[in-house]
């Protein structure tokens, strides 16, 4: 099962500032089915993270005025309830990922979007819907 909306990973919005093609057209053809897309605030933080460690105004300015074209989903309590079962299970499995990688997953299981990412390791969380771009 699928979504209709969509949270788009830290990877795929690095690439768009980027100029990355492939990251235009997969972010295109979601806006072309009119499917609703947004990032997490973990994502939104690493890429103003990013933008102040480059101290290059305009770096910062790009992820400022994408970021406001986003809705951006927030860490819920909910969601924290679903990053320690996903991080529990990882363990359990020996499989862990980077905390703020569990971070972003739960934000989109409990939002109920599926996650665009080139990241594959987001495979290794059960209930979360994964698209790859």
């Amino acid at each position: 099962m699928s979504y209709s909306l969509v949270c788009l990973d830290t990877d795929i919005l690095i690439a768009l500032l980027r100029g990355d093609e492939d990251a235009k057209r997969a972010i295109a053809a979601l806006e072309e089915k009119g499917e609703t897309i947004s990032t997490s605030m973990i994502t939104a933080y690493e890429l103003l993270k990013g933008a102040a460690t480059s101290m290059r105004e305009r770096i910062h300015s790009d992820v400022t005025g994408l970021l406001s074209q986003l809705g951006v989903l927030t860490l819920t309590l909910e969601a924290c309830s679903e990053a320690a079962q996903i991080l529990q299970a990882l363990r359990k499995d020996g499989k862990t990922i980077g905390e703020f990688d569990v971070l972003i997953a739960a934000i989109a299981i409990s939002n109920r979007e599926d996650l665009l990412t080139r990241d594959g390791h987001f495979g290794r969380i059960d209930r979360l819907h994964v698209r790859e771009w």
